[in-house]
């Protein structure tokens, strides 16, 4: 398992010749912080505020909005290579996993030295010596134990990582040749089982006779790795680093990847010791604690649990170093945009050096980038959202672009288009769209939920884009009903609504109120993460909205449990058009490495619309290491996206959107050479509405009230701004606030920014002769990279972003999907409407004529349902689905005693699907994966079909008769199945009632409300993260409490009020099922022993 820092105690031994690292000797006293040495290493002062607010809490620190810094090919810090590598992300197929609910799974142990050796001439394995370690990232004493050595511990052989700058960068590359082929002798000559790479002696000694400068410790890392891997010797040894350039959980991420077997982070550590107000050991333990976290959380987001899984796995992309650098001494690692060599790397050690023997230097500098939305930014656009300055836009513009590059798109110029091309003369602006076509056919909002925004700012944001024709997005968090068509808010209804991992909201009427309907895969800013709203923000209103526990934090899981593979995810997208036709469904997924391949198979699997997520997009909160690190630019993303579906043949059969940072017009026009039909902003929006880009929204602290939950802030900041944007922080005379006024006042600022970004666009495609944004789409014969001056940042190619691939495009576009996969209602369910609808009509003329007769029913007397039988094969999937959406969007009126649908056979997947009150169905026959899934009322009965009852003879042992993922999602209605169904039962669940006799691993994951009772047996990490609700969990053999999550808390059922609720529940299961085990349950003369399981 992950071992916290906390945890870190004397380990038992293995068995003969293994000695655990963490038994240590005493750690030095608290180390003093020599700025110089932070300097040579390649800290400044906010690598070291984090570093040292880890200490303290022993987590990564949590940000917000999205790095707003350039790129470190960009940057002017220079930083240490590892941030030039960006974590590669699972997406789709083989998602990630879950390190905060499923933790279980992780394991983090290392062993040191060499391994075991097999001989079929030996009666055993020849057992070496070796250090075990719980986790790869060792502290001040583990460290000194493993170099310690002596009889019967593995043997260290320190390399000293450090070279004489005098021989310039051919000196660097020969230290690291001469340090390779040492390796290469020590480990043939047996000489050591554990290699140790150090740059700690590169430590600066001003005046001293010898100047050493650290080598990028990951070069010489990798090329050892590889060159121990061509001779067949790298089970032989242990290699690991001990460097000073270690800063975060990616750093030592990056060095495992890269071949590392363990870190030892040395002056990460020294930082910690040096944390003020806290003791020295303990700001080391709460330091490894959170490496410990964030290195899980990297592995998780490629669906790796152990560390042995991800070592040498090279699960990175190089963005910005020379594809030749990486290709000698990382092989495996793709760099597709070139970027900084070893005469580079070697510029950036010999600056380091030079500002750390400055006799001036006192304390640690900050970084020397500037960020995008500093205070001259956000003013100017804050001043032209809310009028009165007609230059306020140009400013803000010209403050954008007129700084050195941040994006890859910023070494983008547009040229004019070749003499051949037909529009090849620059048009007026009156012969270009008018800027609110612009804004309707090509601007979105991005995805922002409420509960990350105020209902305020949240409303006045898709009021904006409903005004003109567009769509914004609701984000993750449901959507108040107050919203929906027909509802006093529909002006500020969300014609785009999310369905993302944590379901918030999801249920029929959610879906049926859509003009589109997204599937979030992941988001840029954080991919291979969900979404996280803090404990503060968790409101009463947005607990009610998103169906989960006021107070209490909510973290989405990393993947969808019912999508694991492109087929998975063509089945959801089904199931979403069977509810709903009339929507276009969309997938969103983050610009990762082969987002390409990933993108063709979800055209292939529905989608409408695809949503290729930038790096340099916002959230609303995530470890600020994701927001650095993960994922990749839009512009790598998008180019790739767009060339793959080009050359498949597929790309005219998709909406391509993109998100990322967008800004200025500028911006817009390149991302659609680039490939994309629309554009998705977000941040900029938030900054239109006074937001002043603090990274403040997880915290609580928004000056501007935009994301504060607290009414009582957003009253006294969110106010109208009567002269430009100045915040309002004088006590407000209305205590109730004028919530209509503020809407009004965000919603025109909105509106202004849209129509100045649309107007700048306009002025562009006039320049460039197109008269539609969609004429520019795919132009990259518009674009090519203008060089900067800057000898470093012209090394970066762009030249595989703009290949013009349209020559090579199949001659006809052909999309190859299964028959029926866009029928919506399906077969089934068009043959089953069809049916309801002559069966209702005939029920309303017989009561017609019974009117006429005068025998009119007893007031409150129970209506019988219409009953319907039909039989159902597997290949009817999401049965009832359409059904549901035709009722919640009130084009079908259930009779009063609402609807029975008697079913026989073997459903196919998501029978029930988002099913609605006054809808029943039973079958009686076995289904699969996903029964009930989003449903929000009404009954599904699963019973044994007849031969299975049979066979089973009368015994009551549970037979499997439903797949996994059953009830996933529900927030009410009751799902009885008389069986044992498969993993992940009732994840997400927020209401109503699931009953079943049997489940595997999983059970009630993040439960946030609703009833769950098992009748029998169920596997490992039952109501992991459960936050809401009860389970009771049948435990004759007194053995169900094991099967809990180490977080859950599980009591014998007593007597009281629990018994009396869980026997009512039974009842009507047995009324509904006959199930032998129930009325087994209920009749026995004692009472039956179960465990209830409650949030701990």
């Amino acid at each position: 398992r992950t071992e916290t820092g906390a945890e870190r105690q004397r380990s038992p031994s293995l068995g003969a010749g293994r000695v655990a690292a963490d038994e240590a000797e005493t750690a030095p006293p608290r180390d003093a912080l020599d700025p110089a040495t932070f300097v040579l290493y390649g800290w400044d002062a906010g690598r070291l505020r984090a570093a040292q607010a880890m200490a303290r809490e022993g987590k990564e620190p949590l940000s917000s909005m999205g790095y707003d810094r350039p790129l470190p090919v960009f940057s002017a810090a220079h930083p240490p290579l590892t941030k030039y590598f960006r974590q590669i992300i699972a997406v789709v197929t083989n998602p990630p996993i879950d390190p905060i609910r499923e933790g279980g799974a992780m394991d983090l142990s290392v062993h040191l030295g060499r391994p075991p050796r097999i001989d079929e001439s030996l009666p055993e394995y020849a057992i070496a010596p070796q250090y075990r370690a719980k986790s790869p990232l060792f502290g001040t004493r583990a460290w000194t134990r493993l170099l310690e050595g002596g009889a019967g511990v593995p043997r260290a052989e320190h390399m000293d990582a450090t070279y004489d700058p005098a021989g310039g960068p051919r000196g660097l590359a020969g230290r690291i040749a001469e340090l390779k082929r040492e390796a290469l002798r020590v480990v043939r000559q047996e000489r050591a089982d554990i290699l140790v790479l150090s740059d700690r002696r590169a430590a600066l000694r001003r005046g001293g006779p010898e100047r050493r400068l650290p080598i990028p410790i990951l070069l010489l890392l990798g090329a050892i790795d590889e060159a121990l891997v061509e001779a067949g010797l790298r089970r032989h040894t242990s290699l690991v680093v001990e460097s000073g350039e270690v800063q975060e959980a990616h750093d030592a991420a990056v060095y495992i990847a890269c071949g590392a077997d363990a870190v030892h982070p040395w002056l990460f550590l020294r930082a910690c010791r040096a944390t003020p107000r806290l003791d020295p050991e303990e700001g080391e333990r709460q330091g490894l604690a959170a490496l410990d976290a964030g290195l899980a959380r990297i592995l998780s987001k490629m669906g790796i649990t152990t560390l042995d899984g991800y070592r040498g796995s090279k699960l990175f992309e190089a963005v910005g170093v020379s594809a030749a650098v990486v290709d000698y001494y990382l092989p495996g690692i793709t760099s597709r945009l070139g970027g900084i060599d070893l005469e580079d790397l070697h510029q950036d050690a010999l600056e380091r050096a030079e500002r750390a023997a400055d006799p001036a230097l006192s304390h640690l500098p900050g970084s020397p980038d500037t960020p995008v939305y500093r205070k001259e930014v956000y003013h100017a656009l804050q001043l032209a959202a809310h009028g009165g300055d007609a230059e306020a836009y140009a400013r803000f513009v010209a403050c954008v672009e007129e700084g050195p590059p941040v994006y890859l798109r910023d070494l983008l110029e547009l040229r004019p288009p070749p003499e051949d091309f037909p529009a090849a003369v620059a048009l007026g602006e009156e012969e270009v769209a008018p800027p609110e076509w612009i804004i309707a056919t090509t601007f979105r909002g991005a995805a922002m939920s409420h509960g990350a925004l105020h209902r305020t700012a949240h409303r006045a944001i898709a009021a904006a884009f409903n005004r003109f024709g567009s769509r914004s997005n609701s984000g993750e968090g449901g959507e108040d009903p107050r919203r929906d068509r027909g509802g006093p808010w529909a002006a500020d209804r969300s014609r785009i609504r999310q369905v993302a991992s944590g379901r918030f909201g999801v249920e029929a009427r959610y879906l049926v109120h859509a003009d589109e309907l997204e599937i979030k895969i992941g988001q840029g800013a954080k991919p291979g993460e969900g979404g996280h709203l803090p404990a503060h923000k968790v409101t009463v209103e947005i607990a009610r909205i998103r169906r989960t526990q006021p107070g209490v934090a909510l973290i989405s899981p990393p993947p969808h449990h019912d999508i694991y593979s492109i087929e998975d995810l063509a089945q959801l997208i089904y199931d979403l058009r069977q509810v709903n036709p009339r929507a276009l469904i969309g997938v969103k997924c983050p610009a990762v490495t082969d987002i390409g391949t990933i993108a063709v198979g979800v055209v292939k699997a529905g989608a409408d619309i695809l949503t290729i997520s930038g790096a340099e997009g916002g959230t609303g909160a995530a470890a600020a290491s994701s927001i650095e690190h993960a994922g990749l630019p839009v512009e790598r993303g998008l180019a790739e996206t767009h060339q793959a579906l080009v050359l498949s043949g597929v790309r005219g059969a998709v909406v391509l959107r993109c998100d990322g940072g967008i800004k200025t017009g500028s911006d817009v026009v390149k991302l659609l050479a680039l490939g994309a039909d629309e554009v998705a902003l977000g941040t900029a929006l938030m900054i239109a509405e006074q937001c002043v880009y603090c990274h403040g929204c997880a915290k609580g602290r928004c000056p501007a009230g935009i994301t504060t939950q607290d009414e009582e802030v957003a009253r006294r900041l969110m106010r109208p701004k009567a002269k430009g944007p100045v915040l309002a922080l004088a006590p407000v005379e209305d205590p109730d606030g004028d919530e209509a006024r503020r809407y009004e006042d965000a919603r025109r600022a909105v509106e202004r920014y849209l129509l100045a970004l649309a107007t700048d666009v306009r002025r562009h495609l006039a320049r460039l002769g197109v008269r539609t944004p969609g004429e520019l789409v795919g132009r990259v014969d518009l674009l090519g990279q203008v060089p900067t001056g800057d000898p470093r940042i012209d090394k970066v190619d762009l030249s595989d972003l703009i290949v013009d691939v349209r020559p090579q495009a199949p001659a006809a576009e052909a999309l190859s999907r299964p028959p029926g996969e866009r029928e919506a209602p399906s077969a089934f369910d068009r043959g089953l409407l069809e049916e309801v609808r002559a069966r209702l009509a005939a029920e309303e003329g017989e009561a017609d004529e019974a009117d006429d007769e005068g025998q009119e029913g007893k007031e409150g007397e129970a209506q019988a349902p219409v009953v319907l039988r039909r039989r159902i094969a597997s290949t009817d999937r999401a049965a009832l689905a359409a059904l549901a959406g035709e009722v919640a969007s009130g084009r079908l009126a259930l009779p009063p005693g609402g609807l029975r649908i008697e079913l026989c056979g073997v459903a196919g997947q998501a029978l029930g699907f988002a099913l609605v009150e006054g809808l029943s169905v039973v079958l009686e026959g076995l289904a699969n994966d996903t029964v009930g899934e989003a449903m929000s009322g009404g009954q599904v009965v699963v019973r044994r079909p007849p031969w299975l009852r049979r066979a089973r003879d009368g015994r009551t042992a549970a037979d499997s008769v439903a797949g996994n993922a059953v009830g996933y999602g529900m927030t009410g209605g009751a799902l009885f199945v008389e069986g044992r169904c498969g993993q992940r039962l009732g994840v997400r669940m927020s209401g109503g009632v699931l009953v079943c006799e049997g489940a595997g691993k999983y059970a009630f994951e993040y439960m946030t409300g609703g009833v769950g009772v098992v009748l029998g047996p169920v596997s490992a990490q039952v109501c992991s993260g459960m936050t809401g609700g009860e389970v009771f969990l049948y435990d004759p053999r007194g053995e169900a409490a094991a099967s809990l999550n180490p977080g859950a808390r599980g009591v014998p059922l007593g007597d009281g009020a629990a018994r009396a609720r869980l026997e009512a529940v039974l009842r009507r299961y047995l009324r509904c099922t006959e199930s032998p085990v129930a009325q087994a349950i209920l009749e026995a003369a004692e009472r039956a022993p179960f465990l209830h399981v409650v949030p701990a």
